[in-house]
Formats: C-alpha cells, structure tokens, sequence
C-alpha cells in the first residue's frame, strides 16, 4: 500500500531493468475499541481482530497511559485461538512475531490488570498496535492501533458493567445465531446487530434498585430488548416498545430495564445479563 500510489525511478540510457514489479493489495485492518467500568484489583478483557490484507508478518505490542500516572497499571495480550472473545485455558500470551497469509484473520484478547493502588473515576487508555511488514524482499511496514478505555469505579459500589456486540441474522435473535460476542460492531446497511450488557456485583454487599440505561447507536433502528438471565434474588421488568422504557419498532431512543428486589436485590458476587438488538439503516 504505497502513498501516493505510485512507483517511479530515473531512466537510464542504453540500461535493461529486469525484476521490477507493480502491485496493489488491500490494506490490513485491527478492529476493536473497547471501554468497560470495574474496581480496583480486578482484570478485564477487551477482543480485537487483527486482519492481513497480503503475506506478511506482524509484531503486537500493548501500551498503557493512565491517568492519573500510576505505574502500577499492565497488561497482557494473548492469542484468542477460538475467536470468542475471551481468555481460555492453554491460550498463550503472545510473544513473538505473528507469520499471516493474506486474508487470515488473527483473533485477541487484551487483559487489563487494573492495580488495587488505583482510585475511583481514574482511567487508563490500553492501546494494542500491531506493526505489519510486508514479505521481503519489501521493506514496507504499516502501523495499525485499537485503544480500549478502562474506568475505575468505586469497589463500595460494586456495580460493574460489560457492553459486547455481535452480529445475528434477525432480531431479537435464535439459537441459529452462533457469531462470538465482542467489540466490534461494523456492519453493512440492512444489518441485524444485537449488544450484551453483563451487570455484576463486585462489592461484598447487596446492590437494591438495580436500573441499567443505554440506548440505540447512531445510524440504528430499534427492534427488540430483553431480560437474558436474571438471578433469582431480581426480577427483571422487559423494556417495552413505546411504554417510555424502549423506543417504538423502527424508531430511536433510550433504553431501561428496571430491577424489582425479589426480595434482597443483587447480592455480591452475583451478575446477569440483558440484551437489545438493532438494525443498521438502509
């Protein structure tokens, strides 16, 4: 991928050039920009997906910028082998150049270890860059970067949330739908794409009045909202469509699900997950 695409060298009389090739190839893409909220002493995961537009080689990296300053903040970014947006046993922290072919797909899995020394409301920006070099005898090398953004919060509130998105072939979706849960939400015009919010108590206590908020992304058209799992101790109310808790089918807006203490509320150590689905606009 040469800027400007163009090649050219000084002609010299009476000079044969032998061996010079032209080409085009796609460019290489890292997708995946993650932002979760967890207390301090705890890890959190964040996918990326890592895609070679030609043969190659490619060097991941991770970096953090905290801030406040703390040196304490570190991460690891390991080879996802199943692609499933998760650390799983035997899955190795990667430690070496990655050899592609064009169009492989390397799947990740960055885990943040956010330090006990850090406060409530600090954050820090992870950045994951992959440098991808060309197969010699090319000299060429691209950088690619995803920041993902972890925000501390108070372990006294213990309510910790976990967006993800995966694309489905219909809302709300079926068993049929077995795409993987993750960051990255592109997808074309027409386009079903359903998101995952995880709430976990972390705290020692018991969470009462449990309410999530969120709502339709830009450039998106509500189609379905729903309890997934709720634990036993919480009873989740469906945001329905046009009721205030949930825009109309077709339409755009903020989404809540409303959490009845049945009786004690969400006790710690204790999560449940709820699910929207929306679709791209044509």
């Amino acid at each position: 991928s040469l800027v400007p695409d163009r090649t050219q060298f000084t002609l010299t009389l009476s000079t044969s050039y032998s061996g010079v090739n032209f080409g085009d190839v796609p460019e290489s893409t890292l997708t995946g920009i993650g932002q979760q909220s967890t207390a301090p002493g705890t890890t959190v995961e964040y996918a990326h997906v890592f895609t070679a537009g030609t043969v190659g080689s490619v060097v991941f990296s991770t970096a953090q910028n905290p801030s406040p300053a703390n040196p304490d903040w570190s991460s690891l970014l390991y080879r996802d082998l199943n692609c499933n947006g998760a650390v799983d046993p035997a899955e190795p922290v990667i430690t070496a150049a990655v050899a592609v072919t064009a169009g492989q797909a390397v799947c990740l899995v960055q885990k943040v270890n956010v330090p006990v020394s850090t406060g409530s409301g600090n954050v820090d920006i992870s950045t994951v860059s992959a440098s991808f070099s060309f197969t010699a005898p090319s000299v060429i090398v691209r950088p690619y970067s995803a920041p993902d953004t972890t925000t501390v919060i108070d372990n006294g509130l213990g309510l910790v949330l976990v967006k993800q998105v995966r694309q489905v072939s219909n809302c709300p979706s079926s068993g049929l739908d077995i795409n993987p849960f993750g960051t990255n939400n592109d997808a074309l015009p027409g386009n079903y794409l359903e998101y995952r919010i995880v709430y976990t108590n972390q705290s020692q206590g018991v969470v009462n009045d449990v309410v999530v908020n969120d709502g339709t992304p830009a450039f998106t058209l509500f189609r379905s909202a729903g309890c997934t799992t709720t634990p036993a101790s919480l009873l989740c109310q469906v945001p329905s469509s046009g009721t205030g808790t949930a825009p109309v089918v077709g339409g755009t807006g903020n989404i809540r699900w409303v959490f009845t203490d049945n009786p004690t509320g969400l006790g710690g150590g204790q999560s449940g997950e709820v699910r929207f689905c929306v679709q791209v606009e044509q």
